[in-house]
């Protein structure tokens, strides 16, 4: 019997409060055929690990413990499209240093150790809708604007009809 694989990834998951501002902007952007992401589901992906077993997940439990960023803000003011996948997203305009900061100190900490992980251009924003089939979309009429002071070890689980996100280990920020 094969070993049970956990698929897992790091994120930032936004306050409830912000939980409203982003549904607000999902409302605005209601087209047939679009996909949107359920709340409870709204996160930044920081980190994609893939499908990992057992061993490895307490390993890279242990090491991403050792990045030692500092409390910040983030401001989402911008919205697009990722035509290739029709993804419609929210994100930033400007480039934030300590989000960087942030994936690059846990890219190294989690690589240091052996994890295979895929080099791709890091461009934090939350996923709105998929399946997104339109050039007409609005950048939000307000900055959402909320306080990152943690992270999240998190896993995705297959249910029937989609996959859920259970929390496996959470990170304060100094």
């Amino acid at each position: 019997m094969k070993p049970k694989k956990h698929r897992v990834f790091f994120a930032i998951l936004p306050s409830p409060d912000v939980l409203g501002d982003i549904a607000t902007i999902q409302q605005k952007h209601q087209i047939n055929g679009a996909h949107y992401t359920p709340l409870e589901k709204v996160h930044i992906t920081l980190l994609f690990l893939g499908s990992l077993n057992a061993k490895t997940v307490v390993t890279v439990k242990e090491h991403a413990a050792k990045v030692q960023v500092k409390k910040f803000n983030i401001s989402f003011d911008k919205t697009g499209i990722f035509k290739k996948t029709q993804i419609l997203w929210l994100g930033t305009s400007k480039i934030n240093t300590e989000i960087s900061n942030l994936h690059d100190d846990l890219y190294q900490q989690i690589k240091r150790h052996g994890v295979s992980l895929e080099k791709r251009k890091f461009k934090p924003h939350i996923t709105l809708a998929r399946k997104f089939v339109s050039n007409h979309f609005t950048n939000p009429p307000e900055p959402i604007n909320f306080s990152v002071t943690h992270f999240y070890l998190m896993e995705s689980i297959p249910i029937q009809g989609g996959v859920k996100y259970e929390i496996l280990e959470t990170y304060p920020l100094k």
